[in-house]
């Protein structure tokens, strides 16, 4: 690139990351503002490479990629080392003096921007890797991709769902046949009984994962607290009940004998609302190891409309079995939104809430506690695209988010209201590499969508607080679906002339993921298609793959940090892989020792066909 070019570009570029919009609450802090830096310096010489592309810089909100015309975006990735890539159209930029490309400019490129001068060597640092299983999520680990492309991949829901319906007549069965026979006093409607299963003819009920499902290692037990609405003889209220199953799918409902209901305590209410008054919804539950005192094994957060002196907040509770509960006597945090999740971050040590800022509703945020007593100001994280904020029947909500820690970093669902024209709540993946910076990958195209006509989860699905639990070689996700939409529906044009809703009904699904399966790199049939990474430093000897090429193949090849192969570890050398499998063997000559190359910069070249690689790792 000539150096009028770079001097032009130079000038457009401080213009535009001078004057770009960007909300000043998620500005990022010097740390953020670095990593964005570092990852556009790293990658700007693959980037300029992209016909099309004339120029990068560091943006606030990101990597920004300077393009020619708006197909060329298409050739961008949305983000780089976990940091987001906006790309803008500036139209061809063109030559307005002779410069001499051989001078040096008196006015020197700033911090943070490329000059996308060809030559230019870009200095790639080694990343240091655990034994933790390494996904291709983003592009974090990856230097170079040849003629294979990554695939973020859907769920697959369970099809003997719903596994945990409404069939106790606490579980709004009762408010159910109240609601109808004041609507109509002469009908005929009454709870039957089939065995254990109390129903209603005609009504599947409403239970709904407000809640959270984990698998208790101790007991090897799967728990589930979820939400639903009981009519006492003093009126309804919101009930939270605990459910426990053996397999994950066949579920029990255990008499506890806390709270009477129509005359008995033969029932699995943990939470009755006016017993404990500040408890509305969002019931997010922990099991926590780390804490010495017994009493305080479970953890919950939850949120609160109002009660006492705090409107909107978020309080916590903590007990000894996750059955008897103590509720905190003030707020954790005020004022907040509704919709909230909770978490442990085995990464960093620490609790974090994921509350709704209260004047930025369609918004996410965190906040972090070391002691679950005192927690840091609430930092937005995530919030609507540009384009879809405030755009009134057109516009998207994030509505609610449920991030959890996985092997080395970290995977959210992004639940996001999608309004006109699918008015339907679904969720999103979302990755972060840090906890604070998180990359959309793919708005619009969820990854756990709603069900289609006759499904139980036809218009709105709520997801279980924390992480999947692993069974096996899947990843067990939990969900509650609905057959009604939300109420924004309802009032605009398009809910009141279609009226595409159902009954107020709710029930409780699973859905599965293969173990890494978020995303992969695909690769057809054809020659010349690779992955390598960037300079590894590792500690272990066994290079391990999750994959599926049991109808292609995979070799891999060591190479030291100037890309030269190590002897003994060549393509050539590596002993065919054809399996589909979440933990094949590498090896060399039947030598899976790789032990000769830990703590020295490697890189790792996967030369693939017909195959999806999920995931990576060395113990």
């Amino acid at each position: 690139m000539s150096g009028k070019w770079t001097y032009l570009l130079t000038a457009t570029v401080l213009t535009m990351s001078c004057a770009w919009p960007y909300p000043a609450e998620a500005e990022p802090n010097e740390a953020a503002l670095q990593r964005i830096i570092k990852a556009q310096e790293r990658h700007s010489g693959r980037l300029m490479a992209v016909e099309g592309v004339v120029g990068t810089a560091a943006a606030s909100e990101g990597i920004m990629v300077i393009v020619e015309r708006p197909d060329v975006a298409d050739k961008i990735p949305k983000s780089l080392d976990g940091v987001p890539v906006v790309v803008k159209v500036a139209g061809k930029i063109r030559a307005l003096e002779t410069i001499d490309p051989t001078a040096r400019s008196e006015r020197p490129a700033p911090i943070g921007v490329s000059t996308g001068k060809e030559g230019e060597k870009i200095d790639e640092e080694s990343v240091k890797i655990g034994n933790e299983r390494q996904l291709f999520v983003d592009d974090y680990l990856i230097e170079k991709m040849n003629r294979v492309t990554r695939t973020y991949h859907e769920v697959e829901k369970y099809p003997g769902n719903p596994v945990l319906v409404s069939d106790k007549p606490w579980e709004a069965l009762g408010v159910y046949i109240d609601r109808k026979k004041k609507e109509s006093p002469d009908i005929e409607l009454e709870m039957a009984q089939d065995g254990d299963r109390t129903y209603v003819p005609g009504y599947d009920g409403w239970a709904l994962l407000y809640g959270t499902v984990l698998f208790d290692e101790e007991e090897q037990l799967f728990k589930m607290w979820y939400l639903t609405l009981a009519d006492f003889d003093s009126g309804n209220e919101f009930v939270q009940c605990y459910a426990t199953s053996k397999d994950g799918v066949h579920w029990d409902k255990p008499n506890l004998g806390l709270f009477e209901y129509k005359g008995s305590k033969a029932n699995n209410i943990v939470i009755r609302q006016s017993v404990f008054e500040n408890f509305d919804e969002c019931f997010c539950v922990i099991k926590d190891l780390h804490d010495p005192d017994a009493q305080r094994r479970y953890k919950a957060i939850f949120y609160c409309h109002r009660h006492g002196d705090y409107d909107r907040a978020l309080w916590s509770a903590t007990s000894p079995d996750g059955i008897r509960w103590k509720i905190s006597k003030a707020p954790i945090l005020t004022p907040t939104g509704d919709a909230t999740s909770f978490f442990y971050d085995h990464l960093k040590n620490r609790y974090v809430a994921v509350p709704r800022p209260i004047k930025d509703q369609s918004a996410k945020a965190l906040s972090f506690s070391d002691d679950f007593k005192t927690w840091t100001p609430m930092q937005t994280v995530l919030r609507p695209l540009p384009e879809k904020e405030h755009k009134g029947e057109y516009r998207e909500q994030i509505y609610n988010f449920f991030p959890f820690t996985y092997e080395s970093m970290y995977v959210g669902i992004n639940q996001v209201y999608y309004w006109h024209p699918h008015w339907a709540l679904v969720g999103e993946w979302v990755f972060s590499r840090d906890g604070l910076n998180w990359a959309r990958p793919e708005p619009w195209r969820p990854h756990f969508p709603v069900g289609g006509p006759g499904e139980f989860d036809r218009t709105n699905n709520s997801f279980s607080s924390g992480p999947p639990t692993r069974v096996g070689d899947k990843l067990y996700f939990y969900y509650s679906g609905r057959s009604y939409r939300h109420r924004e529906y309802h009032r605009y044009e398009h809910g009141k002339n279609q009226k595409d809703s159902g009954e107020w009904e709710g029930s409780i699904g699973l859905a599965m993921l293969r173990v890494d399966g978020f995303a992969s790199i695909d690769a057809p049939y054809g020659p010349d298609r690779y992955l390598i990474t960037k300079p590894l430093l590792f500690e272990g000897d066994t290079l391990r793959l999750n994959a599926k090429c049991d109808r292609g193949r995979i070799r891999v090849e060591l190479q030291d940090e100037t890309g030269a192969p190590i002897e003994g570890f060549t393509a050539g050398d590596c002993d065919l892989l054809r399996a589909n499998s979440v933990d094949i063997i590498v090896t060399w000559k039947n030598n899976p020792n790789i032990g000769k190359r830990a703590g020295k910069p490697t890189r790792l070249r996967f030369v693939m066909e017909n195959t999806r690689l999920y995931s990576f790792w060395i113990d």
